[in-house]
């Protein structure tokens, strides 16, 4: 793979992963997501959009790890160490949403033991949800720490090697700082979202961004 493939590459999988996101949670699926009763009558009202939003989301973690890879291909000879850094907690990141969305998919089952239930069946698959749905905010706050240092590393090595425009790779520092402490705050105060959820905000401009221009700046490949 040559460096102007992986920079295309890379542009496409920040754009994909925006886009599958999306798409995911236009069906269903939900962040901060605590009320377990909702969520079951969700998904035992539409359970195909609630497959088809966890695929989504599947595919999105496959090419998180993809664009870790791809992007080294592309920058990692300018700085090899935040390259790998970049790759390891990025894979890391994917890994978390992985075994949350293994957790979620669990809900399928519960939503069937909610609806065809009595009072007991449906208090108790309440119950299991809740816990579902805990563990996986939890992981996702982790995953999103993970995301920021990923962020970090590789804005650093756009800024130190002039390879992405500045104002674009000075963003992206800021964004990694954002979202790194945002999201760890919530690690030990989950309630607190507003520095989070503006790191995120920020982070879908940031990635639309990079995403067209690493797409853009190459030569065209014949």
């Amino acid at each position: 793979m040559t460096d102007e493939i992986a920079m295309r590459l890379s542009g496409f999988f920040f754009l994909f992963i925006i886009a599958a996101s999306i798409a995911g949670r236009i069906l269903g699926y939900k962040l901060d997501d605590y009320d377990a009763d909702a969520r079951l009558q969700s998904i035992s009202g539409s359970p195909g959009k609630f497959k088809t939003s966890v695929f989504l989301l599947l595919l999105e973690h496959a090419c998180i790890i993809a664009l870790g890879v791809s992007l080294f291909v592309a920058f990692g000879s300018y700085n090899p160490v935040l390259g790998i850094v970049w790759i390891v907690v990025r894979t890391g990141e994917s890994l978390l949403h992985f075994q949350s969305e293994i957790g979620y998919w669990i809900l399928l089952k519960l939503a069937g033991q909610y609806s065809a239930g009595g009072d007991d069946e449906r208090k108790a698959a309440v119950e299991a949800a809740r816990s579902v749905l805990l563990a996986k905010n939890h992981r996702f706050n982790q995953a999103m720490v993970l995301f920021g240092v990923g962020t970090l590393a590789y804005s650093i090595v756009f800024v130190v090697y002039g390879v992405v425009p500045a104002p674009i790779a000075w963003m992206g520092i800021g964004i990694g700082v954002l979202v790194a402490v945002g999201w760890g705050l919530r690690l030990v105060k989950p309630m607190v979202v507003s520095l989070a959820y503006l790191g995120g905000a920020l982070t879908l401009v940031f990635e639309v961004i990079i995403g067209v221009w690493l797409l853009l700046a190459s030569p065209v490949i014949y």
